[in-house]
């Protein structure tokens, strides 16, 4: 009798699992690939293009803050500002900046955090400073080992201006090396696409756990302070009142506790 309750109790077990796998199967296939041709175009058909002000907050970085910054002065995009914030580094993060910001003049500023103030977190102090630094109509947070493709920036803000998008997290390739990594990396994506579901990013009555992954700890406001636990997350910037409202959405109420 044991053996029987095993057996169903594994075929069900299968069933289920084979029931997500399938609606995450179809369900990713949903998202948008701003690589497609359909992306390959500047974001507004006439007339001045949208500003956008890359922001990338790195701490302990040495090793790969030199790629990512060469790939973001290297991008196509004409209305671009790039900040490398380093964040009280005790590598060579810090110099690498300061290295390519004197290659690349007018490509790029850099600005050093030596203190973090009471109360903050590192990276999201990062941010936030590096985001009180720039008047641009979109703000792209992204992380210090993430390599661009030259039209990245491009392709994307095409996408964000053509949809009237004010949020696009942006998933990347992901580099991985050896067997065990790719093992690894390959369970968490899986394990995380089940759990957080990203193609119904558009259900405003989806569950909050479904909507985590849009980096709702980034708060656009100036004068609030966000975070992301993202690699790459696009926010349309808000103006006066505009700026607060959007802020208070969708900020993580941990976040609002830390800050209280």
């Amino acid at each position: 009798m044991s053996r029987w309750i095993w057996l169903i109790s594994g075929i069900l077990l299968g069933a289920d699992w084979l029931r997500r796998s399938l609606r995450t199967a179809f369900g990713m296939a949903k998202l948008a690939d701003v690589t497609s041709p359909e992306w390959d175009r500047l974001p507004r058909p006439e007339g001045p293009q949208p500003t956008v002000a890359v922001i990338v907050p790195a701490r302990n970085e040495g090793a790969t803050i030199n790629r990512c910054l060469r790939s973001l002065i290297a991008q196509d995009y004409p209305n671009l500002q790039t900040l490398a914030v380093d964040d009280r580094s005790t590598d060579a993060t810090g110099s690498i900046m300061d290295e390519v910001e004197t290659e690349s003049p007018g490509k790029l500023r850099v600005l050093h955090i030596s203190e973090l103030p009471p109360g903050w977190l590192g990276k999201t102090h990062a941010m936030w400073r590096g985001a009180s630094e720039t008047q641009s109509d979109w703000i792209l947070f992204t992380d210090g080992d993430v390599i661009f493709r030259e039209d990245a920036l491009r392709r994307t803000l095409a996408y964000g201006e053509s949809t009237l998008t004010d949020h696009l997290v942006v998933f990347p390739t992901l580099i991985m090396n050896g067997f065990g990594e790719r093992m690894m990396l390959g369970f968490f994506g899986i394990a995380s696409s089940l759990l957080l579901r990203p193609w119904r990013v558009k259900d405003r009555d989806a569950p909050v756990v479904e909507e985590r992954h849009r980096g709702v700890r980034i708060c656009t406001e100036r004068r609030e302070r966000g975070g992301s636990g993202v690699v790459a997350s696009l926010i349309r910037r808000f103006r006066s009142g505009d700026d607060r409202r959007h802020g208070v959405e969708v900020e993580d109420p941990a976040q609002r506790k830390l800050r209280e």
